[in-house]
């Protein structure tokens, strides 16, 4: 009798160690499954803020700039100065880093575009060596009064070079990284979300999209902030529009940038060289300053200590 007592209270802690186990396999599968619908969602919150966008380009240049100050004013205080106000976590997610960490995101920014310029070059010559499939032509979504009325550039920077930006990085890297992030871990979220954002975009096959996603995706983790990767994408967007305006009018066929492709296969490694020092010097300032903020960080409370990225 006491030989079955026993060997039921050695068999006890098993059984409750594989419950405790199935409970937990349970939990994970519930917050994971959690964070895709949770991500899912974030998707839908970014195209409904470009419903307004596109709804405001269609009233002509002059109420489209008004109409675009409004809404990013709106944005704002929406996304940046009520939660930073109300969510005491959200604060030290939404304020500027120091200004030191700008010089490298710049020369990282600039990189990227030269990067980005000769990857799409290098495309464009496979493909026309039937390595890779063609890039699907972009429909030309700038109304052609915008390039003649004087008020168009500024309609179209709003759009194109803040609005959207802020949008993307707020509703990709900012809420779906995140979520997938706590899920599931940082690589996965962070290669999940470029993916899905280059697909959105209909540039999934194109070489020179991801390395920007992938790009902004560890600058949202690494930092700790959106305004870093947010930067990155006005300059991108920036340069973008300018380069819609000075080529419009011009012939720039595939066989003309295929003929660059030499040039673009020197500078391709020559920039991605750039573009990984840059971020080594990034990750370094990123260290130096988390190293001083964990005094402060340890005497505060929880709900004040760095997130990694916008809730």
């Amino acid at each position: 009798m006491r030989a079955n007592a026993s060997a039921l209270l050695r068999r006890a802690p098993k059984r409750q160690h594989r419950t405790d186990d199935s409970m937990n396999r349970s939990r994970d599968g519930a917050r994971r499954l959690s964070a895709v619908g949770r991500s899912v969602l974030a998707i839908g919150w970014t195209l409904l803020w470009f419903v307004p966008v596109v709804a405001s380009l269609a009233l002509g240049p002059a109420l489209a700039t008004v109409a675009l100050i409004a809404l990013t004013v709106l944005f704002l205080w929406r996304n940046v100065v009520r939660p930073a106000r109300s969510r005491p976590r959200l604060a030290a997610m939404l304020r500027l880093r120091p200004w030191r960490h700008y010089g490298w995101l710049s020369v990282a920014a600039i990189t990227q575009l030269v990067l980005t310029l000769a990857t799409f070059v290098m495309h464009i010559q496979l493909a026309k060596w039937r390595l890779v499939p063609p890039i699907p032509d972009a429909p030309d979504f700038i109304p052609p009064e915008y390039y003649t009325h004087p008020l168009g550039p500024a309609a179209i920077f709003l759009a194109v070079a803040l609005i959207a930006p802020m949008v993307e990085e707020f509703g990709f890297r900012g809420k779906m990284q995140y979520r997938l992030e706590v899920a599931f871990g940082v690589v996965p979220a962070i290669v999940v979300t470029a993916v899905v954002f280059s697909f959105l975009h209909g540039l999934l096959i194109g070489l020179h999209h991801l390395p920007f996603s992938l790009l902004v995706g560890w600058l949202a983790w690494r930092t700790g902030s959106i305004w870093p990767g947010v930067y990155m994408h006005v300059v991108n967007n920036a340069f973008a529009v300018a380069g819609l305006y000075l080529a419009r009018g011009r012939d720039l066929d595939d066989g003309t940038l295929s003929g660059n492709g030499p040039y673009a296969l020197i500078i391709a490694p020559v920039m991605l060289a750039v573009l990984l020092v840059s971020a080594r010097r990034i990750d370094r300032l990123v260290r130096r300053e988390r190293r001083s903020l964990r005094p402060h960080l340890a005497r505060s409370r929880p709900e004040n200590a760095l997130p990694a990225a916008l809730l």
